[in-house]
C-alpha cells in the first residue's frame, strides 16, 4: 500500500461567539473554544496504481484528509503513512515524490509567462532541464495549450490556468497526485482534458470533486465521506447496487397523450419513472404501444442520487 490512514483524525479549535454580543467573542482576554472534528476516525489505504476518488458536500471533510495526506496538516491522533513516511514529520523528502494541486489555490507566479511559471515550480524540485522541456511539451500538447505558453498567468482564463496549475504538480514526475478540486468551475471542455489526462496518466491518484461526472470517468474506487466519517468505500457498481430501484426511460414515435399512472413525462414522446420490476415497464408498454415504442432503457439511478441517500442516511 502506498497510502494508509488508522483511525485519522483532525480537530479544530474555534473561539466561541456569544450569540447576545452580535456574534462577538465573549471575551477577548479569556475566550472560550469550541472543538470541530473535520475528519473523525477515518480509516482507509490506498494501492499503488489506483485512482481514488473522495466524494461529499462541502465541510465533509475531504480537502482536510487531502492536505495531511500531503503533510500540510497534522493530524490530532491517528496513524498515516504515505510512501511508507509519515507525512507531517518528512515533509521535505515526500514533497518530491508526490504532487498536488488544490483547485481553490494557485501555486503559479501571476505576473510570469505561463511556462515560466511552470519552469520556476519545476526548479524547486531540480528537475533537469532536458526533463523539464520534455515533460513540459508533452503535458501541454496533451491539454491543448501550446498557444497559451508566452501568455502571462493572470491573463489565462480559469479553465487555462487550472491545466497549467495541473502541469505544474507533475513536472517532476510524482509517484502519487493529490488533485483536490481540479475542475471546478470549469467547462465541458476543461474538464473533459483533466479527465482524459489522469485517466492516461498510469499513477495514484487521490481526486475529490463534486461533479458526479469526474469521479465516474476516472476512478476506479470511491470513498465517500461525510461529516468526517467514510459513509462508503467502493466501486462505483458496488454503489450503485446499493439502490433499491433503476430508472425506466420509454421512447414513441409519436407524442404520448396518455402517460401512464407513475410515469412522468420527460418531453412529447418520452416518459420515465423508477422501477424495482420489469414488470412496470411491461405494463406501460401496453398502455403506450399505440403511439409506437421506439425504444426502451433500464439504467442505473444517477451518482447524485446515491450520494443524496448515502449522505441522507449518514445525517440520521
Amino acid at each position: 500500500m502506498v497510502i494508509t490512514a488508522r483511525n485519522l483524525t483532525k480537530v479544530f479549535r474555534k473561539k466561541k461567539v456569544s450569540p447576545g454580543l452580535g456574534g462577538k467573542i465573549k471575551s477577548i482576554f479569556l475566550p472560550e473554544y469550541v472543538e470541530i472534528s473535520a475528519v473523525d476516525r477515518v480509516t482507509f489505504s490506498v494501492e499503488r496504481g489506483e485512482v481514488v476518488g473522495f466524494l461529499g458536500p462541502n465541510g465533509a471533510g475531504k480537502t482536510t484528509c487531502i492536505r495531511m495526506l500531503c503533510g500540510i496538516l497534522r493530524p490530532t491522533s491517528g496513524k498515516v503513512r504515505v510512501l511508507g513516511k509519515v507525512p507531517y514529520r518528512e515533509r521535505e523528502r515526500l514533497v518530491k515524490r508526490i504532487g498536488a494541486i488544490f483547485g481553490h489555490k494557485s501555486q503559479l507566479p501571476l505576473n510570469l509567462k505561463a511556462k515560466d511559471a511552470v519552469e520556476i515550480i519545476s526548479m524547486y524540485y531540480n528537475v533537469g532541464k532536458t526533463d523539464f522541456e520534455d515533460r513540459f511539451w508533452k503535458y501541454a500538447s496533451f491539454l491543448d495549450v501550446e498557444e497559451l505558453v508566452e501568455r502571462r498567468v493572470r491573463e489565462l482564463s480559469l479553465g487555462e490556468r487550472m491545466r497549467f496549475e495541473i502541469m505544474a504538480s507533475l513536472i517532476h514526475d510524482p509517484e502519487i497526485i493529490f488533485m483536490d478540486e481540479p475542475t471546478i468551475g470549469l467547462d465541458f471542455v476543461a474538464k473533459e482534458r483533466i479527465r482524459s489526462l489522469v485517466k492516461g496518466l498510469g499513477k495514484t491518484v487521490v481526486f475529490t470533486s463534486h461533479d458526479a461526472l469526474d469521479i465516474e470517468s476516472v476512478c476506479s474506487r470511491v470513498l465517500v465521506i461525510y461529516g468526517g466519517k467514510i459513509v462508503a468505500d467502493s466501486t462505483i457498481d458496488e454503489l450503485r447496487k446499493m439502490i433499491p430501484f433503476k430508472i425506466a426511460e420509454i421512447i414513441c414515435e409519436r407524442s404520448i397523450d396518455s402517460v401512464p399512472a407513475g410515469w412522468e413525462r420527460v418531453g412529447e414522446t418520452t416518459i420515465k419513472r423508477k422501477i424495482k420490476t420489469f414488470r412496470e415497464v411491461e405494463k406501460a408498454l401496453r398502455t403506450v404501444e399505440k403511439f409506437g415504442v421506439i425504444d426502451v432503457t433500464v439504467s442505473y439511478p444517477s451518482l447524485e442520487e446515491i450520494f443524496i441517500k448515502l449522505y441522507g442516511g449518514a445525517g440520521k
